[in-house]
């Protein structure tokens, strides 16, 4: 083989890394919170076995603004759907709460993010409850209304 076939060989795969680079450094910084967000969404899930973070969605066009939503089959038999919701205002979701939390507590197996501060992963659970991680293990539950998430509210 010459040493031009060699050169355009090396030349072709580096260009296909470069696209294949930029593919994913633009898929991150579409899903990248802010940082200053990702200090504030941290610092209100640090205290344990409290309700400290809430956010109730008004109507359609809050829930637009709130989160980006990708369905799809879960696990097991029933194939019950999962949620990422990529919160976009933190200062809408640090509220206080006024609900009750217990029907979030019978799940004891929560799915671990690993994008941490951008991705809720929520989960079909009891009494029309969602049950999610967020964080790591600091954990959120979110009521339904008529089959929409209209109440985000955090605890551990």
């Amino acid at each position: 083989m010459d040493t031009t076939k060699v050169l355009l060989i090396f030349l072709l795969l580096g260009f296909a890394s470069g696209f294949v680079n930029n593919l994913n450094d633009d898929f991150e910084d579409h899903f990248e919170t802010d940082e200053i967000e990702k200090r504030q969404t941290w610092s209100a899930f640090q205290n344990k076995h409290v309700v400290i973070a809430s956010f109730t969605v008004q109507n359609a066009n809050d829930w637009n603004n709130l989160a980006q939503i990708r369905l799809g089959p879960l696990y097991g038999a029933s194939r019950p759907t999962q949620t990422f919701i990529r919160v976009s205002n933190l200062n809408d979701v640090i509220n206080g709460f006024t609900g009750n939390l217990e029907h979030c507590t019978n799940h004891p197996a929560y799915w671990k993010s690993n994008s941490p501060f951008d991705l809720i992963h929520m989960r079909w659970g009891f009494n029309d409850r969602y049950s999610v991680t967020y964080l790591g293990s600091k954990h959120i539950c979110v009521a339904l209304e008529n089959g929409r998430p209209v109440h985000f509210a955090g605890y551990e």
